[in-house]
Protein backbone atom coordinates (compact mmCIF):
# COMPACT_ATOMS: atom_id res chain seq x y z
CA UNK A 1 0.00 0.00 0.00
CA UNK A 2 1.36 3.56 -1.10
CA UNK A 3 0.40 6.63 1.32
CA UNK A 4 1.26 10.60 0.96
CA UNK A 5 3.54 11.26 3.74
CA UNK A 6 4.00 14.96 5.17
CA UNK A 7 7.02 15.47 7.29
CA UNK A 8 7.39 18.97 8.58
CA UNK A 9 10.60 20.33 10.41
CA UNK A 10 10.02 22.91 13.21
CA UNK A 11 12.27 25.13 15.28
CA UNK A 12 12.31 26.52 18.34
CA UNK A 13 14.17 28.14 20.90
CA UNK A 14 14.89 25.59 23.67
CA UNK A 15 12.85 27.54 25.85
CA UNK A 16 9.82 27.17 23.94
CA UNK A 17 10.40 23.46 23.21
CA UNK A 18 7.79 22.34 26.12
CA UNK A 19 5.48 24.99 24.82
CA UNK A 20 5.60 23.62 20.93
CA UNK A 21 5.06 20.25 21.75
CA UNK A 22 1.77 21.26 24.08
CA UNK A 23 0.55 22.89 21.34
CA UNK A 24 0.97 19.99 18.85
CA UNK A 25 -2.02 18.00 21.46
CA UNK A 26 -4.61 19.18 19.89
CA UNK A 27 -3.26 19.19 16.18
CA UNK A 28 -2.72 15.62 16.59
CA UNK A 29 -6.09 14.76 17.79
CA UNK A 30 -7.44 16.53 14.76
CA UNK A 31 -5.17 14.65 12.64
CA UNK A 32 -6.48 11.33 13.78
CA UNK A 33 -9.86 12.15 13.65
CA UNK A 34 -9.41 13.26 10.19
CA UNK A 35 -10.70 11.29 7.02
CA UNK A 36 -7.85 9.17 5.38
CA UNK A 37 -5.44 9.68 8.15
CA UNK A 38 -2.96 6.29 8.90
CA UNK A 39 -0.58 7.55 11.31
CA UNK A 40 2.24 9.77 12.44
CA UNK A 41 5.47 10.66 14.55
CA UNK A 42 7.30 13.07 16.31
CA UNK A 43 10.95 12.91 16.65
CA UNK A 44 13.73 15.66 18.29
CA UNK A 45 16.39 15.65 16.02
CA UNK A 46 20.15 16.17 17.61
CA UNK A 47 21.28 19.82 17.58
CA UNK A 48 24.80 21.41 17.16
CA UNK A 49 22.97 24.51 18.58
CA UNK A 50 22.29 23.95 22.58
CA UNK A 51 19.30 27.06 22.20
CA UNK A 52 17.41 25.07 19.80
CA UNK A 53 15.46 22.56 19.33
CA UNK A 54 14.53 20.95 15.98
CA UNK A 55 10.93 18.37 15.93
CA UNK A 56 10.13 16.43 12.92
CA UNK A 57 6.50 15.37 12.14
CA UNK A 58 5.37 12.76 9.97
CA UNK A 59 1.97 11.96 9.14
CA UNK A 60 0.64 9.32 6.47
CA UNK A 61 -2.12 9.98 4.78
CA UNK A 62 -4.06 7.64 2.41
CA UNK A 63 -4.03 10.36 -0.47
CA UNK A 64 -3.06 13.51 -1.11
CA UNK A 65 -6.97 14.85 -1.39
CA UNK A 66 -7.50 13.59 2.54
CA UNK A 67 -3.94 15.48 3.90
CA UNK A 68 -4.69 18.61 2.02
CA UNK A 69 -8.48 18.71 3.39
CA UNK A 70 -6.82 18.34 6.68
CA UNK A 71 -4.05 20.88 5.60
CA UNK A 72 -6.84 23.79 4.65
CA UNK A 73 -9.12 22.98 7.09
CA UNK A 74 -10.27 25.98 9.79
CA UNK A 75 -9.78 23.79 12.26
CA UNK A 76 -6.38 22.94 11.42
CA UNK A 77 -5.82 26.66 11.08
CA UNK A 78 -7.01 27.38 14.60
CA UNK A 79 -5.42 24.13 16.08
CA UNK A 80 -2.13 25.18 14.81
CA UNK A 81 -2.08 28.89 15.79
CA UNK A 82 -0.28 28.05 19.08
CA UNK A 83 2.69 26.82 16.78
CA UNK A 84 3.42 29.73 15.05
CA UNK A 85 3.40 31.72 18.06
CA UNK A 86 6.49 29.63 19.38
CA UNK A 87 7.99 28.19 16.02
CA UNK A 88 10.83 30.01 14.48
CA UNK A 89 11.12 27.56 10.88
CA UNK A 90 9.11 25.60 9.92
CA UNK A 91 9.58 23.58 6.47
CA UNK A 92 7.03 20.61 4.88
CA UNK A 93 8.39 18.03 2.26
CA UNK A 94 5.51 16.07 0.66
CA UNK A 95 6.38 12.16 -0.46
CA UNK A 96 4.74 9.00 -1.57
CA UNK A 97 5.93 5.67 0.78
CA UNK A 98 4.93 2.13 0.83
CA UNK A 99 3.18 1.39 3.96
CA UNK A 100 3.53 -1.97 5.35
CA UNK A 101 6.40 -3.00 3.09
CA UNK A 102 9.42 -4.82 4.21
CA UNK A 103 13.06 -3.49 2.10
CA UNK A 104 15.72 -6.93 3.53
Amino acid sequence: MTALRATITMTVARRDAARLLEGLRPVFTLAAQSPGFLQQRITRAVSADPDVCTFVVTSDWTDEGCFHAFERSRKQDAATAALRAVRTSIDMQLSTVGIGEVIA
